[in-house]
């Protein structure tokens, strides 16, 4: 089950199947600044995850190319499944802050699911205890 505090608001992004949910005040200027972004990908079998991981590292810098990696990709466990958790850093919305990203990505056998926690670098501490909770 996916789970995010019941105070965010969330909203899907018809093109592309995103879902973004947002802390109270996390969206600034059109972008999110607090919160997370979620997706599953349907595919035609199974995932390389690693592969795939650095596919959609890929993508994420063509949207934000200030985005950079900020180490190698830890294996972790989520819901069970075999996972990838990749940390970023990149310009932050507001306050002249750099943002903290973690993509999530979860091996499935005809998709990819994918989480990006988002959050100031300033509230690191604080968003880790709300956003990875795995």
């Amino acid at each position: 089950m996916f789970q995010y505090p019941a105070n965010w608001q969330g909203a899907q992004d018809k093109q592309s199947g995103e879902v973004t949910l947002a802390a109270p005040g996390g969206i600034v200027g059109g972008s999110i600044a607090y919160g997370a972004i979620v997706n599953f990908v349907q595919t035609q079998g199974p995932v390389d995850l690693g592969q795939a991981t650095q596919q959609l590292v890929q993508q994420f810098q063509q949207r934000d190319q200030n985005l950079r990696v900020a180490g190698q990709a830890q294996q972790i466990n989520v819901g069970g499944r075999r996972a990838l958790a990749t940390r970023m850093q990149g310009p932050a919305a507001f306050n002249n802050n750099t943002e903290e990203i973690v993509l999530v990505t979860v091996e499935h056998p005809r998709a990819l699911f994918y989480m990006l926690l988002i959050a100031p670098s300033s509230e690191r501490e604080a968003a880790q205890q709300t956003l990875i909770r795995w």
